[in-house]
């Protein structure tokens, strides 16, 4: 099935409860390698995997690195339970959106939300 995003048909987006599969499905979506607009990042934030999508005109380079230095510092925490808090807490970039449904989260990253 094709979905229309900002005028840009592609294959409708999932999550997966497999973290692998969610980076690999949206590394393909947005041409990661080969598209060299998009961005794609792993950090550890406090022990745990996380995975950042951006639009290459759309982030300042110098606010990410000084944001991901911050986040490799932070400290380990067993889970993090509640996202949000764990967010409201520790991220201090303002354009930040937790997203659980992945035709928004597609949306976001073409409209430059981190």
């Amino acid at each position: 099935m094709l979905i229309s995003i900002g005028g840009i048909f592609m294959s409708k987006p999932v999550f997966s409860t497999n973290y692998k599969e969610n980076v690999n499905n949206f590394d393909s979506l947005f041409g990661i390698g080969t598209n060299y607009d998009f961005i794609s990042r792993e950090q550890l934030i406090a022990g745990h995997t996380a995975h950042f999508y951006f639009v290459d005109s759309f982030v300042d380079s110098s606010v990410l690195e000084r944001l991901f230095v911050y986040l490799s510092n932070l400290e380990k925490v067993a889970s993090p339970d509640d996202v949000y808090k764990f967010v409201s807490a520790n991220m201090p970039y303002t354009e930040v959106k937790i997203e659980h449904d992945a035709e928004k989260f597609t949306y976001s990253i073409l409209s430059g939300t981190m």
